[in-house]
């Protein structure tokens, strides 16, 4: 085994494609930043009692697929272990060993996992892995359970994991004698991009969730956008070159649609203007999630765009999360954004005064000489 260790150690398990690495490391570290913000805020027992229900329907639905996928129809031990031996081929990159079939026992040992890769801590396993292989027992059969032993966030060599009934009660270091073994499943590039993503999106959609359960939508967005935005500060430093200057607008704008093509988001190309950067976006893989996932990623690119170049800043002024036709943002210098929200903020308030002096004339409290005069030095 530690051959194996060190021959493996070196791989990623995310495949080796720029976009597909992008993509699912980033949405892991968003996902990752709302169970930090839980934590910090309710301690871990309330964190994983609130998460538990999204993680537990989560293992429902990846036995559901795998179902599909595998035509499994039983319920023996090697219908309850397929589903995740199959996720975690995926998840590992491959970079894992046959399953064993020991005894009525199942056991499986993974050498990559891309939460370790990233540093996540060792409590986010929890939620991310036991609870939902709790809702594929009790999808498939109620009277297993998976037995987590090892894991790689806890520094262990390797995660594994032994699938048995519950009413087995004999050690978990006397695995018994081997009855089979199920390879490592060859699974094509395309498809382990779509279950790790699947994977990730359900991460990050279950921890949201759990957030605004617990502690709201709008707390939930205030505390996670200080992460999400060191998460792309670390991003947008890995994008940048050694010949990029930060008032390079051509090359920012390219930076950012390369990005939104990492994220699946398609629409109209980028473009310059007189106060930086803008896009509209009309198709988007979580324009059917929630407002509060958007924020995070708005959080993410500004601290993208910070890093690009601290005298810009980066928001969303429409967003189909929240009943717009479409998403458009803008990148523009610091120095404006306030302008415009000051003038904004005065537009408002001339509306306001109006409404009280047509008020103010109805009721007779001033003339229409008085009222013309007055709503003429408003608009000075």
């Amino acid at each position: 085994m530690n051959d194996r260790k060190e021959q493996s150690s070196q791989k990623s398990a995310i495949p080796d494609t720029t976009t597909t690495y992008l993509r699912c490391i980033t949405l892991l570290e968003c996902a990752v930043n709302v169970f930090q913000v839980l934590l910090n805020e309710l301690g871990l027992n309330r964190t994983l009692e609130a998460i538990r229900p999204y993680s537990n329907f989560f293992g429902l639905a990846l036995a559901d697929s795998a179902r599909e996928k595998f035509g499994l129809e039983g319920s023996d031990i090697e219908a309850v272990a397929m589903p995740y031996f199959w996720a975690h081929c995926a998840t590992s990159n491959g970079n894992c060993r046959p399953m064993e079939i020991r005894e009525g026992r199942a056991i499986h040992v993974v050498y990559s996992c891309p939460a370790a890769d990233i540093g996540a801590p060792a409590e986010v396993c929890v939620p991310m892995a036991h609870f939902v292989a709790d809702g594929l027992c009790e999808a498939i059969n109620p009277d297993y359970e998976y037995i987590f032993t090892h894991h790689l966030t806890n520094h262990d060599e390797f995660c594994r994991y032994i699938v048995k009934k519950k009413s087995d009660t004999s050690s978990l270091d006397k695995l018994g004698r081997l009855e089979g073994i199920i390879p490592v499943l060859n699974l094509s590039q395309e498809e382990t991009e779509s279950i790790l993503e699947m994977i990730i999106f359900g991460y990050l959609n279950s921890f949201t969730s759990a957030s605004i359960d617990v502690l709201g939508s709008g707390r939930t967005v205030e505390l996670v956008a200080p992460c999400s935005r060191n998460t792309g500060l670390r991003l947008g430093s890995r994008l940048i070159s050694s010949t990029d200057e930060s008032n390079d607008l051509v090359a920012v704008r390219d930076k950012l649609d390369f990005l939104c093509s990492v994220f699946k988001q398609s629409g109209t190309p980028a473009m310059i203007t007189d106060a930086g950067i803008e896009k509209e976006i009309t198709e988007c893989p979580f324009k059917s999630g929630g407002y509060e996932v958007c924020k995070n990623l708005e959080g993410l690119l500004r601290g993208v765009c910070e890093a690009f170049s601290p005298i810009y800043e980066f928001e969303y002024d429409r967003m189909m999360t929240r009943g717009d036709d479409a998403c458009h943002w803008v990148m523009k210098k610091k120095s404006d954004i306030p302008r415009e929200k000051e003038a904004k903020m005065k537009h408002s308030e001339i509306e306001e005064v109006l409404r009280a002096l047509k008020w103010r004339l109805a009721v007779g409290e001033i003339t229409e000489a008085e009222y013309d005069r007055l709503r003429d030095k408003l608009s000075e």
